[in-house]
């Protein structure tokens, strides 16, 4: 009698299960808005003695970005990275294309870097990550917290 209970039981929750609205796992980009500082790190690979070498630049800059108009702006230590700014866009697919007034077109590695051109990123309305491999042994990341 039990087992026929529980039987009876499991229909209809199976059955309601099914009917439940289920919705996709992605979650939509949410545009970068505010200032954020980090570090900016130029990582070149080269072959040294048959053994890789991965070479390290860093510098601390500060990006600031408007959702609003989808502006930007980045300064830092310009020994190293370039000050920027123009515009950006986003897309649902993890890439961030920053449009810099003050940069040529970089087609290849820029001698000094700026923020420009498309980027693989990473927001989560704290930690904003920028990533762009001009080649497999040139990367440039951007590792940056959102300012209170």
């Amino acid at each position: 009698m039990n087992k026929k209970l529980l039987l009876l039981l499991a229909i209809p929750v199976t059955l309601a299960a099914s009917c439940i609205n289920k919705t996709a796992d992605t979650v939509a980009p949410v545009a970068p808005d505010g200032t954020f500082t980090g570090q900016f790190m130029r990582l070149r690979k080269r072959v040294v003695n048959a053994a890789v070498k991965t070479d390290t630049l860093k510098t601390n800059l500060t990006l600031t970005v408007s959702s609003n108009g989808y502006t930007y702006k980045i300064t830092s230590d310009t020994t190293i990275h370039s000050g920027s700014n123009g515009t950006y866009l986003y897309d649902a697919n993890g890439y961030i294309r920053f449009n810099d007034a003050t940069a040529p077109n970089l087609i290849s590695e820029p001698v000094k870097p700026h923020l420009a051109g498309t980027y693989q990123y990473g927001y989560n309305s704290t930690r904003f990550i920028i990533q762009r491999a001009y080649s497999d042994t040139l990367i440039f990341r951007y590792d940056l917290t959102r300012v209170p």
